[in-house]
């Protein structure tokens, strides 16, 4: 008897030394934040803080158009991405444009929107195309904020 109650005081120890700490539910998640000048990825319905600023700027929506990689198209296409940008005494939404058969990453397959002394420039949205239609909730926005 007195071994299978120490087996068991044994099996409660290394139980309890092996629990991690759960999360403080009272905590609210965070808002992931990122810097001005950095390329930025946001999924769709997500939202981002930039700079020290508070500057927020959140993934709305997007009409993708661009021709599928698998595909001959008579038109590349575009993908129209609408995005809501918060701050101080700032709540505007604004649209930003990425070209359909474009792959470069330096910022020129998109447009650039300005809000207040922010520009907000289209890098590019992943996933491309395929034939087959995509759910927007996988798509991610790469951009850029710049003061």
């Amino acid at each position: 008897m007195k071994i299978i109650l120490g087996l068991f005081l044994a099996c409660m120890l290394i139980l309890i030394s092996c629990t991690n700490k759960l999360p403080d539910r009272n905590t609210s998640s965070q808002t992931p934040s990122s810097e001005f000048g950095e390329i930025l990825s946001l999924k769709f319905g997500e939202s981002l803080l930039v700079g020290n600023e508070n500057l927020e700027i959140s993934f709305l929506d997007i009409q993708d158009s661009r021709c599928p990689q698998d595909v001959n198209c008579m038109t590349e296409g575009k993908a129209k991405v609408q995005l809501q940008v918060k701050g101080k005494d700032l709540n505007e939404t604004v649209q930003i444009v990425a070209k359909g058969l474009c792959y470069k990453t330096d910022g020129s397959c998109g447009t650039e929107a300005t809000v207040n002394s922010y520009k907000v420039q289209m890098i590019n949205v992943d996933p491309y195309p395929l034939q087959r239609i995509g759910a927007k909730e996988k798509n991610i926005l790469k951009f850029v904020v710049r003061k």
